[in-house]
This record gives structure tokens, C-alpha cells and sequence, in this order.
């Protein structure tokens, strides 16, 4: 059996393969919607992510979501604090929450894309192409992700520079929508 059929029915953890590499990536390919201190939003959106680690992706989904939407709520409202988006910070961070499970728990790319068409449309407040094709550009960039993280231990300088540049791509596109 391949190295790729045998990974395919676990679930990926983010943080904890390279932990400082692979947060730090985490954080630099986050779309943090145009906001002036990425810091104050990642904070929150990290912390999320590491009660993920800490809980599993195969923990109960309710114990996850009362846990992990607390950090959220507080990066989406730091987002609309900062920005002049007008959307609602608590759908924001259940979309997201869907987000980061579906992807811990290998979802499909059409599933992870649902989520990001959604979340975006939540963000924007817009049916424009441009959250489609965002969206398209994100959810490759989050199966990438999740598939080189479960094919080693991890990321070449190479792989992250692609990363990074397929979330330019896409942060390119959704700033358009502004």
C-alpha cells in the first residue's frame, strides 16, 4: 500500500508536524482580510487551532465547537473591528470552525469549497465570480496543504513558498470584492 492510501483515513493534525514551521506557516497563509495588526486576529485563530491539536479532530464535534468558537468569534470581531466589512463575526467563526474540522478531518474538495463559498459570501456580502474563484484558489491551497503534510514530516522551503503564493493568488482576488 501506498504512503498516500495509507494516510488517507487519518486525520491531520496542523501544528503539531514541524510545530513551529508548520504555525508559522498557519499564520502566514491565513486571509486575514486587509486588517492593519494581523497579529491581534491571528492570536485567536492560532489558539483555535491548538485546542484542535490538543482536543483531536476525532474529539466530539460539540466539545470542539463550545471550545474552539470562543477564539474565533474574537478573530472575526477583531476583523470587522478593523475593517469596514459588514458581517456577522459569529457566522464568520462557524464557517471557519466547519473549515478547520472538514480539513483536519480530510474532507473532500467540494465539501472544504462549500464551506469557503459561504464563509466568503458571509465576509463580502457578495454572489461576485470573484468569491468563487477565491474560494476555488483556497480550498486547493488547504487540500495541498493537508496533503503534503501527511506525506512527511515536513514542508520543504519550496512547498511553503507555493503555499504562500496560491494565498497571495487568492487574497488577490477577494480584494477585489472591496
Amino acid at each position: 500500500m501506498n504512503k498516500i492510501a495509507a494516510t488517507s483515513k487519518q486525520n491531520i493534525d496542523f501544528t503539531k508536524i514541524n510545530s513551529d514551521k508548520v504555525l508559522k506557516l498557519e499564520s502566514d497563509i491565513a486571509y486575514f482580510y486587509g486588517v492593519e495588526d494581523r497579529k491581534l486576529v491571528a492570536q485567536h485563530y492560532m489558539q483555535a487551532i491548538k485546542i484542535l491539536e490538543t482536543e483531536g479532530a476525532s474529539s466530539d464535534k460539540k466539545v470542539l465547537r463550545d471550545k474552539m468558537l470562543p477564539d474565533l468569534e474574537k478573530a472575526y470581531g477583531e476583523v470587522k473591528k478593523q475593517t469596514s466589512l459588514r458581517f456577522d463575526p459569529q457566522k464568520a467563526a462557524a464557517h471557519e470552525f466547519d473549515l478547520i474540522l472538514v480539513q483536519s478531518q480530510r474532507a473532500t474538495f467540494e465539501d472544504i469549497y462549500e464551506i469557503m463559498v459561504k464563509l466568503y459570501k458571509e465576509m463580502f456580502q457578495s454572489e461576485n465570480s470573484g468569491v468563487q474563484k477565491a474560494a476555488l484558489l483556497r480550498t486547493f491551497l488547504y487540500q495541498y496543504k493537508i496533503r503534503l503534510l501527511s506525506l512527511d514530516d515536513h514542508l520543504s522551503d519550496a512547498d511553503i513558498h507555493l503555499l504562500m503564493d496560491i494565498a497571495k493568488r487568492s487574497e488577490e482576488e477577494l480584494n477585489r470584492l472591496r
